[in-house]
């Protein structure tokens, strides 16, 4: 017991002052992560308003992190660790970080990409692989796009900058393209003409360029008809549905064939 109550006081004798110059460097590093994400918050906030929004999202996404880092090699200081010793660390764990997130770094190095190169900004509606929406965010390693029916897609930097992407914002002018199957015989004129019409009666078709209507492919039993027309980029969806809904509805003569058009 009196061992035990020695080996207690040494041990509080040493804690104690460890303790003393401990608190500091703690508050520190949760200062760190308090300040980072409401600086990030800060830039985000002003990025609603600023010109090239996707510079800002990105610095503040780097400045969280780097806040961070600073908070940490602060409190390392204040513990009485050298700087060289910090810096060989930081050295040798970015190396090996580096080395096992070869995918993050590439995203980094992506997202400095985009934003010296600009293929898209904020608020433009790209498609990437598979996904079509507009940019809401550019981060450190990855940008956030809201697609038409409400739903968020994270994609990676690395992918936007490697991968083929189609801006849709840079061309305002869409070409849509309907194909619409007919039965066999028929007349194909008259038919051209009432398809021409009902795209036509839609307000957001383009006078110019014209409106183009021909036969595109002539199978067993139909032949299919195409019609090209301009249409600004963010009503090609729904300009597309609606023509294709109308046209089945009031085309007497429409009937879908059995086997595909391509």
């Amino acid at each position: 017991m009196v061992l035990m109550t020695i080996d207690l006081h040494v041990l509080w004798e040493h804690l104690v002052p460890f303790l003393e110059k401990a608190w500091i460097p703690v508050i520190e590093i949760a200062a760190g992560f308090v300040i980072g994400p409401l600086v990030k918050r800060m830039f985000m906030h002003a990025a609603k308003k600023a010109p090239d929004q996707g510079t800002m999202t990105f610095i503040g996404s780097f400045s969280s992190i780097l806040i961070i880092v600073i908070a940490f090699i602060i409190a390392f200081e204040q513990l009485g660790v050298r700087m060289t010793s910090i810096v060989a660390l930081i050295s040798a764990l970015g190396l090996g970080i580096s080395l096992a997130l070869k995918s993050n770094m590439a995203n980094v190095a992506g997202g400095i990409q985009i934003l010296l190169t600009k293929p898209f900004i904020i608020g433009d509606y790209i498609e990437i692989s598979d996904h079509k929406g507009k940019v809401t965010s550019i981060q450190l390693m990855y940008t956030t796009l809201q697609t038409n029916n409400n739903k968020t897609v994270i994609v990676p930097n690395n992918e936007l900058v490697t991968s083929l992407l189609t801006n849709y914002t840079r061309s305002p002018v869409q070409r849509l393209k309907l194909l619409v199957p007919i039965e066999l015989p028929n007349d194909i004129e008259k038919v051209c003409e009432e398809v021409a019409s009902i795209v036509a009666a839609d307000p957001r078709i383009f006078k110019d360029p014209p409106m183009e209507v021909r036969v595109a492919k002539i199978g067993e039993g139909y032949a299919s008809v195409c019609v090209l027309a301009a249409v600004e980029w963010k009503d090609y969806e729904a300009c597309r549905y609606d023509l294709y809904y109308s046209i089945s509805a009031k085309l007497s003569v429409f009937q879908k064939p059995d086997k595909p058009v391509k």
